[in-house]
């Protein structure tokens, strides 16, 4: 688990098939069947 990244512990799993996109230089995460986690610069924001 990466730091700055807070995720439900139910959806911790879901991590292993994960989809990452770069945008505004912004790292997105985006987990199946769960929320969005947005990370950057050590700050994470859930959503």
């Amino acid at each position: 688990m990466k730091r700055g990244i807070r995720v439900k512990d139910n959806c911790g799993t879901a991590f292993n098939s994960r989809r990452i996109r770069r945008t505004w230089g912004w790292i997105i995460f985006v987990i199946q069947n769960c929320e969005i986690i947005i990370h950057s610069k050590g700050a994470s924001f859930s959503g």
